[in-house]
C-alpha cells in the first residue's frame, strides 16, 4: 500500500505528526546566539497545545518523564493535537477535491 492510495485524513494526520515532530526535536540544536525567536515560535506553535492536551488528558497537576525540559506527555499530547489537527484538514481537503471532480 503506497503513499497516493491512503486516505486523505490518514495522510495528514501523519503530515501533522511530522509538523510537531521536526520543531521539537529543533529545541535541542544547538543554532547559534539567535535562538530566541525561534524558540518562542516553536514554544507558541507546539507546546501550548500539547500541554493543553496533555493537561485535559491527565487533569491538573499531571507529570509525565522531563525530558529536556519539556515532559514526555507533552510530546505525547502534542502528536495527538497535531495528528487531529491534519486529519481533519486532510478530511476536509479530500471532500473539497472529491466535489471538484
Amino acid at each position: 500500500m503506497n503513499w497516493k492510495s491512503w486516505p486523505y485524513w490518514v495522510r495528514g494526520a501523519l503530515i501533522g505528526c511530522v509538523c510537531f515532530i521536526i520543531p521539537i526535536t529543533l529545541l535541542w540544536l544547538p543554532l547559534g546566539e539567535k535562538t530566541s525567536l525561534w524558540v518562542f515560535l516553536i514554544f507558541i506553535f507546539s507546546l501550548v497545545p500539547s500541554s493543553i492536551v496533555s493537561e485535559f488528558l491527565l487533569g491538573p497537576g499531571g507529570e509525565g518523564i522531563p525530558l529536556f525540559g519539556i515532559t514526555t506527555l507533552d510530546i505525547a499530547g502534542g502528536i495527538i493535537f497535531y495528528a487531529i489537527v491534519g486529519a481533519i484538514i486532510g478530511y476536509l481537503y479530500g471532500k473539497i477535491k472529491d466535489h471538484k471532480k
